[in-house]
């Protein structure tokens, strides 16, 4: 059996989503796997097969040829995304060769997502989706909520193309001893875009009246985040936070893995998210975890050391002026009760075989 991974770029800028996926070729390591994608890391390791597109729409004229030369009878296709056309090219050639597909959104088709360029949307999943989503061999979702979402999308869908398997995280060799730090802080990392809720954050921060808090922002700001970082640098004025508020650009590696050891807890107020890999890289480090019930995660959750919230400003005040006031025992504590439940919930020790079990699933259908 070969796994054809489609994924439009799979350098750093692409987020959670190459996470996910880089975790799932690591992991289901008793698979084959080829990666066809437009970009990559310098030093990824994995088998990969390269397109080169400059347009919106990640056009390329020989993506069928490329497919030709990669794919054979014991091939899946696995799509990840919807917009784009790889994702459509990869889709009509699996139909057109009689070969399974499978498709994960990873939360492309949540509601906070399809009210920009709604229009557009709406036509394009009319006309390309519908088709794209009713001949697929399995849609894989992450969360319950995303099964619901696309369920209404697509009501034509049949039950059994429809499986959750969450985000999964390995948990060996990278918890890092919490070192002994004179700062307390707040920490939010990833992506500067509006579905990640820095906004709602921010505004939070300032009606906690926290005398001495401390918020630091891991992410990049540059490109395709410039334009909601000069929103949030105007927010900050505004509220007079400059001091409180720290932009420290984007990490990676042992680095992302320190800073979020030391935070006091990690704090993630999503819009719209599918799990969040920041949301279980959090809890890996022992680190008390603020997220949201739109990331789907187990309301669980809440009763194992994290807080769930809805992303709005007084919720996330509220529970911001609790968990600063926590004792560093308390922290601590809580930090470990996370840790194990995702050890339990979310490790790819747990998740490793529902992932082999669908893609022979796959493989029959």
């Amino acid at each position: 059996m070969k796994i054809i991974h489609v994924v439009e770029r799979f350098d750093l800028n692409i987020g959670g989503l190459r996470t996910a996926v880089k975790g799932l070729i690591s992991n289901v390591h008793e698979i084959k796997h080829i990666i066809l994608t437009s970009t990559k890391e310098e030093k990824d390791e994995e088998s990969f097969v390269l397109f080169n597109s400059n347009n919106a729409w990640s056009y390329h004229g020989k993506l069928s040829s490329l497919l030709n030369s990669i794919c054979n009878k014991n091939s899946i296709i696995h799509i990840h995304g919807v917009w784009l056309y790889p994702h459509f090219k990869a889709a009509h050639y699996a139909r057109k060769n009689k070969m399974p597909y499978i498709i994960t959104a990873h939360g492309m088709l949540e509601p906070f997502h399809m009210k920009k360029n709604m229009l557009i949307k709406w036509i394009y999943s009319k006309l390309i989706l519908n088709t794209f989503f009713k001949n697929a061999t399995i849609i894989h979702t992450i969360t319950q909520i995303e099964n619901k979402n696309i369920q209404i999308l697509f009501p034509k869908l049949k039950k059994n193309q429809l499986t959750t398997i969450p985000n999964a995280i390995s948990m060996k060799n990278r918890e890092i001893e919490k070192t002994k730090e004179t700062e307390k802080y707040f920490l939010f990392i990833g992506r500067l875009a509006p579905q990640k809720g820095l906004d709602i954050l921010i505004e939070a921060l300032y009606q906690a009246k926290l005398a001495n808090v401390k918020l630091k922002i891991a992410g990049s700001i540059d490109g395709p985040s410039e334009a909601y970082y000069l929103k949030l640098t105007s927010l900050i004025n505004q509220f007079n936070l400059k001091s409180h508020i720290e932009f420290i650009g984007f990490v990676k590696g042992n680095q992302k893995d320190k800073i979020i050891a030391n935070a006091f807890a990690l704090v993630t107020p999503s819009n719209s998210e599918a799990i969040g890999i920041v949301n279980l890289e959090g809890a890996l480090q022992a680190t008390p975890v603020i997220t949201t019930y739109n990331t789907g995660l187990s309301p669980d959750w809440n009763l194992n050391g994290g807080r769930l919230i809805n992303p709005n400003v007084k919720e996330l005040k509220d529970t911001i002026i609790n968990v600063w006031n926590w004792s560093e025992q308390k922290r601590n504590d809580n930090g470990k009760r996370l840790h194990l439940f995702v050890q339990k919930n979310y490790s790819w020790k747990v998740i490793k075989e529902k992932w082999i079990n669908l893609y022979y699933d796959a493989s029959k259908l």
